[in-house]
């Protein structure tokens, strides 16, 4: 991931990761075997920990010098309140939809995910902090 991001950049090293975990949640769901389980669900969960992972790390580096903490706070805030909903939603769309439509949803959320890094902030890849968000106030 770290040589990704340095060669590749945030953006869209954390854009194909996101785009990758949303396949993989696709596939995930319709494994065959429990050997493609085990493999898929793997390899979807990579995804899903480089996709998150580089949009962290992006977050913490499009805020200004002096707002990067509370900036990345409320950032990873709203992650973990959204992640706290999905432990209701999970249930509730498996019930009424089944299994497949959980990782359906689940897949759209991470294209969502995919775009909103593209709208963050401008890519930070080879800059000091201060050039990619300087300083406010």
């Amino acid at each position: 991931m770290m040589s990704a991001l340095h060669k590749h950049g945030r953006t869209i090293t954390a854009v194909c990761s996101f785009i990758g975990a949303g396949i993989m949640a696709i596939i995930f769901a319709n494994a065959g075997s429990p050997t493609q389980l085990l493999i898929f669900g793997f390899v979807m969960v990579f995804f899903i920990q480089v996709s998150g992972n580089s949009m962290q790390i992006f977050a913490s580096e499009v805020f200004p010098t002096n707002a990067r903490a509370s900036g990345f706070g409320w950032a990873a805030g709203v992650g973990r309140l959204s992640t706290a909903g999905i432990v209701v939603a999970i249930p509730y769309i498996q019930n009424h939809w089944g299994m497949t439509a959980v990782f359906v949803c689940i897949a759209i959320v991470l294209v969502v995910a995919a775009f909103s890094v593209t709208q963050m902030g401008p890519e930070a890849r080879q800059k000091g902090l201060d050039e990619v968000a300087p300083p406010t106030g």
